[in-house]
């Protein structure tokens, strides 16, 4: 069933299959059947989802990227700005 769907790249069918009930990535890592078995099978298949993802997961993705984008210079400024000393206005004028 997992190579069929895996040669008509149906990937949401596929990962249900491999995802029965309450498996998770730590269930699969640890037994060595499923190990050898469908470890190939589910990396490929996230994977293809979230590279082919729905509207409604790329417009997420889309935010936790501005998100970052946000964040990361915020935190880089105050990381500066606490680094600079409280009598040295020359500094921190320049810094803003």
């Amino acid at each position: 069933m997992l190579n069929c769907c895996n040669q008509l790249n149906n990937w949401t069918i596929m990962s249900k299959h491999i995802f029965i009930g309450n498996t998770t990535f730590y269930r699969l890592w640890s037994n060595a059947y499923q190990l050898n078995y469908l470890i190939p099978y589910v990396i490929r298949t996230k994977l293809k989802l979230l590279i082919s993802g729905t509207e409604q997961e790329q417009l997420e993705q889309n935010d936790l990227c501005a998100k970052y984008y946000i964040q990361y210079p915020k935190e880089q400024f105050l990381l500066r700005w606490s680094t600079l000393s409280r009598l040295s206005e020359y500094a921190r004028k320049t810094t803003i």
